[in-house]
């Protein structure tokens, strides 16, 4: 078997798993809400495999195109109808959204909506239910990245790698020293970012080294800024970064220290994502820096020939920037749904069932167009 073919396959199985987490999420919220799920799917389009449950009813489905996933809940888009079929019985139905029901065709056209089925319908639960429910899958992705970066800080600790954030030396060339930074300082932050590990000073000095910054240290146990620090730079796709040129002291993995490097470590790749979200929006990342899965599926391969603990590096990366994604308030997305939830709050009344069914529906259009355009510009990009 071609190793592209393996590459291929193993970031299938990433997409699948990540994705899986997060409608699991969804999922779990919902039943302990008592809401009534119609199917669990992974992946899109037609199905491949699946299961009812006799004593739930669910659909738990794994369908043909490995681009997403989806929990289906009875109620979802407040617009059912009840409507009789050919045997006079009474089944739901939503006629407004055609092509949704199209990309996640469900069971739900075979349920009963009975008074039973109306306690447990998603729509008639309260804000606040619904809106765990919206926050429970982007939860998931971020809190199984800090779960896998325990483990990779793990790894990494028993190989030695854990590093804090005191001046160990310079090598020769360097330019930071010139600046004021001396060996014994324990610098406390890059700018207004406070730092706890190596991690985050290196990502700190990446993100924001590539101009002047002000660097708070500690030495001889008192604060001392010391303005204007230089860093060396690079120019890398268009963007230019910081370069670390010191040395720091390494830390032996002890549990307290597992738990705190991980903790931190994960904050700054929350950070990372954000920042990278701002920067393309003020103009300091290109637009075609965003990848799809195309992009996302070399990237994959190049951390494979590296090493397993660059791909789980990876694997985090991607699951926390897929829960922070999700909570964007845009339509179609959790955070969208959040956002006129809260609107429901503040104005004590729900949307209209229509209004929030246009507004998800030209959302995810939107959606699907960006994703067609990035996937476009990752395959043209192979050749």
């Amino acid at each position: 078997m071609p190793v592209i073919v393996l590459y291929i396959l193993l970031a299938i199985f990433i997409f699948g798993f990540l994705i899986f987490i997060h409608e699991l999420g969804h999922f779990l919220v919902a039943r302990a809400c008592g809401v009534k799920i119609l199917e669990f799917a992974i992946g899109m389009g037609p199905r491949i495999l699946s299961h009812r449950s006799k004593k739930s009813g669910t659909v738990y489905a794994l369908r043909v195109l490995p681009i997403g996933g989806f929990v289906s809940m009875l109620g979802e888009s407040g617009m059912e109808l009840a409507q009789g079929n050919e045997k006079g019985e009474t089944v739901v139905e939503d006629p407004n959204n055609p092509l949704l029901n199209d990309i996640k065709p469900t069971d739900a056209e075979a349920e009963a909506l009975s008074p039973e089925d109306e306690k447990h319908a998603y729509c008639n639960q309260s804000v606040w239910k619904r809106i765990l429910i919206s926050l429970a899958g982007p939860a998931m992705n971020v809190l199984l990245g800090f779960l896998l970066m325990f483990i990779m800080v793990g790894s990494m600790g028993r190989h030695g790698y854990l590093g804090n954030t005191v001046i160990a030396g310079f090598p020769e060339g360097n330019i930071s020293q010139e600046s004021g930074l001396m060996v014994g300082d324990e610098v406390l932050k890059i700018g207004k970012v406070s730092v706890h590990t190596l991690y985050q000073l290196n990502y700190e000095i990446t993100s924001q080294g590539y101009k002047k910054v002000n660097v708070t240290v500690r030495r001889n146990g008192e604060k001392v800024v010391i303005k204007d620090v230089i860093f060396p730079t690079s120019v890398q796709s268009n963007i230019a970064l910081g370069q670390m040129d010191f040395q720091v002291y390494g830390e032996k993995l002890t549990p307290a220290k597992l738990i705190k490097h991980s903790f931190w470590q994960s904050c700054s790749t929350v950070k990372m994502v954000y920042d990278s979200l701002l920067g393309l929006i003020g103009g300091r990342y290109p637009a075609d820096s965003v990848s799809g899965p195309v992009g996302i599926t070399g990237t994959i391969a190049q951390a494979a020939k590296s090493s397993a603990l660059d791909v789980l590096y990876l694997v985090i990366v991607i699951s926390i920037n897929l829960g922070i994604m999700n909570l964007l308030p845009l339509p179609a997305l959790d955070g969208g749904h959040i956002l006129l939830y809260v609107v429901e709050l503040i104005r004590g009344k729900k949307v209209k069932p229509q209004v929030e069914g246009i507004i998800n529906f030209v959302g995810l259009i939107v959606l699907l167009a960006l994703m067609a355009v990035v996937m476009a510009k990752d395959i043209i990009a192979l050749f």
